[in-house]
């Protein structure tokens, strides 16, 4: 009874640490949608810089201090939307899909 009690942990502990490999594996080769990237330009040499990189439109809109809504929007018609919160004399920022 014993040897049949050891194998049958033995099989249980196995399906347990095998199964997060598997479902970790497709789940790191999706495409994901949605994200975008932030970009300050300098207008005097034209040096473009990542601010942010691979986040969602709430996140970038809350940096850029914009609506999400209106970002969303400007990203749709324009595929860029304008970041005032980053944006002077001296650069210019905008959010772009990437």
């Amino acid at each position: 009874m014993r040897r049949v009690s050891r194998g049958i942990a033995t099989l249980t502990l196995a399906t347990a640490l095998a199964t997060p490999a598997a479902v970790a594996g497709p789940a790191s080769a999706t495409h994901q949608n949605g994200l975008v990237n932030v970009y300050a330009t300098n207008i005097l040499n034209h040096n473009q810089v990542t601010v942010l990189q691979n986040v969602s439109i709430p996140v970038a809109a809350a940096v850029c201090n914009i609506n999400a809504n209106i970002l969303s929007t400007q990203l749709q018609n324009n595929q860029w939307g304008k970041c005032p919160a980053l944006s002077n004399s001296k650069q210019f920022a905008f959010v772009k899909y990437n």
